[in-house]
């Protein structure tokens, strides 16, 4: 769904106040444009404009490649949906895909795992010319690698927000890692994490406007659904239950094979409205077969 730009800053239909953040994600552009990879980190608390900020971010850039952003079908809530937002993204020539953490994280190793996605894509993303856009509660969630390896260029941390605008300041990338370090400091002596970002100097800030009531309104109704799917997997996880995706994903084997291979090893199906998952026990029968 495409932004209403109902606010303006400086008689312009930009949807923050400081032109030097505008330069910056242009620079984003120019980085995809060079087969470079281009990871934007914005964090903050809940409910305070985290995602606002990256679709606003979002509806730019694809403003300047004459399309508009789809919020259904460019931000995924959860690394399931990151992947089926990226691959749409990627299959209709769009620029940018957001990444939003949704309380995934809060499942067992879903840090880890998507630490080792960030680095498996890249790749993919680089020959792609995609912007991506990561939402997370806190910075430190993210692991140095990707920071190591110069994929991410900066943090944007969006805070203080009131009325119709939230505050944002921007951390270059080797003040992340300085946060991070204050951020496990403050942890360790129990204190706060989040006042590391009032110890380090941001290189920008600016102000940021909330989308209008008709499309939060809207994105709500696409998040609870997301987060719906979300809750559903990982229940289904707690049960032990997988589809045939996922054991896909597991063992190595491609969905026609696993098919194949049921028929003989018969594995106990458990049907949940239309779609069958398995216990997680059929990798280990499956990996005897080999």
């Amino acid at each position: 769904m495409a932004l209403d730009y109902s606010i303006k800053f400086n008689n312009t239909d930009l949807k923050w106040s400081n032109p030097q953040f505008t330069d910056l994600i242009d620079e984003q552009l120019s980085r995809t444009d060079d087969n470079m990879p281009s990871v934007l980190v914005v964090d903050g608390l809940h409910g305070g404009g985290k995602t606002t900020l990256a679709c606003h971010v979002g509806q730019y850039l694809e403003d300047k490649c004459g399309r508009s952003f789809s919020y259904e079908n460019q931000v995924g809530k959860g690394m399931d949906l990151f992947l089926e937002k990226l691959n749409w993204v990627k299959k209709n020539g769009y620029k940018v895909v957001i990444y939003d953490e949704a309380e995934d994280f809060e499942r067992k190793g879903a840090i880890s795992k998507f630490n080792r996605l960030l680095n498996r894509v890249f790749s993919v993303l680089r020959a792609t010319q995609i912007v991506v856009i990561i939402v997370l509660g806190i910075v430190k969630k993210l692991e140095k690698e990707p920071l190591e390896k110069g994929l991410v260029r900066c943090l944007i941390n969006v805070h203080g927000r009131s009325g119709n605008y939230a505050n944002l300041r921007v951390f270059d990338a080797g003040n992340i890692f300085y946060l991070i370090y204050l951020m496990d400091k403050f942890g360790r002596s129990g204190k706060p994490p989040m006042l590391a970002y009032g110890k380090t100097a941001p290189f920008l800030r600016s102000r940021v406007a909330r989308a209008d009531k008709k499309t939060e309104k809207a994105w709500d109704l696409i998040d609870l659904k997301q987060k719906g799917d979300i809750l559903d997997t990982a229940s289904l996880e707690t049960k032990g239950l997988i589809d045939i995706k996922t054991v896909g994903k597991l063992s190595g084997y491609s969905i026609s094979s696993l098919r194949v291979m049921f028929r003989s090893i018969k594995p106990e199906v458990v049907r949940i409205g239309r779609k069958n998952y398995y216990y997680k026990s059929v990798l280990a029968r499956i990996n005897s077969e080999d």
